[in-house]
């Protein structure tokens, strides 16, 4: 099996599943993988030729609904590669890929014998996915109240209802700020409409000094006068593959169920 991969978010299911040695060809942004591993370009342009050389058995994508590049599509089909296409935009999309890459992956020969230890640990990762994203206990979700989660700060960007991230707030517990599409760009005049219970940035590798001052990582966000900022009701998501839908999802779930925790007021005493 000889792995062309452009999606760095594939990539990491791949690692997490036992087959990172069968990457041949990598997106230029994949980070995880050694220098040797040759980068082919990305989904919008990825290099043909590149692919070419390094006869790959296996192709996949994370692309769009649109679909895939035509040109790449076609030469696999002339080629005999397995392609693989894979659409991640919801949390179930995360999951339904991983069971695709066991399913359609061509194993063949001695990749053959490896084929069991992949679908055990494709499952042992859905497992601990189910048990990163249980519940909050209920005394603990009633005290959250909508909260905005932000890719990006300038201009404020949000995962929206329909997002793996959005997804996950809603698996433990939590309620999403906004309504509408998967990914959206605000104006600060919408943040302050929205006018969340809470905020949380996500920015991959962030400082300690960020998780420390949350409120001095929100950029112009920060510098709105909403009460959620006021009330310290403000935190930062820093894992580092918290932007990519792979496997890393498990670890990221968490992180936001620590930042959930944290967040919940305390409930009031009811006195002696």
């Amino acid at each position: 099996m000889r792995i062309v991969c452009l999606s760095p978010a594939v990539s990491d299911m791949l690692l997490a599943i036992g087959l990172g040695d069968r990457i041949v060809g990598r997106d230029a942004y994949e980070e995880q993988l050694p220098e040797a591993v040759p980068r082919v370009g990305d989904l919008v342009d990825a290099n043909v030729e590149a692919v070419l050389v390094l006869q790959p058995t296996d192709v996949i994508l994370q692309a769009s609904r649109a679909g895939a590049p035509p040109r790449l599509e076609s030469i696999a089909a002339e080629r005999g590669w397995r392609f693989i296409n894979l659409q991640i935009d919801t949390l179930d999309d995360a999951r339904l890929a991983l069971r695709r890459l066991v399913e359609e992956l061509s194993f063949a020969g001695d990749d053959q014998s490896r084929r069991a230890g992949v679908e055990r640990r494709a499952s042992e990762l859905l497992a601990e996915m189910d048990a990163a994203l249980a519940p909050l206990p209920g005394e603990t979700s009633e005290r959250l109240g909508p909260i905005l989660v932000l890719y990006f700060t300038d201009p404020p960007s949000a995962f929206g209802p329909g997002s793996y991230l959005s997804d996950m707030l809603s698996a433990l517990g939590g309620r999403n700020a906004i309504a509408g599409g998967a990914w959206q760009e605000l104006d600060l005049e919408r943040v302050v409409a929205v006018d969340p219970w809470a905020i949380i940035s996500v920015k991959p590798g962030a400082s300690e000094a960020a998780v420390e001052n949350p409120r001095e990582a929100l950029g112009s966000v920060g510098r709105l006068n909403l009460e959620c900022a006021r009330a310290g009701r403000v935190a930062v998501l820093r894992h580092e593959r918290a932007l990519l839908p792979g496997a890393s999802l498990i670890d990221v779930a968490r992180e936001l169920r620590t930042i959930l925790e944290a967040l919940a007021p305390a409930p009031e005493s009811t006195g002696p």
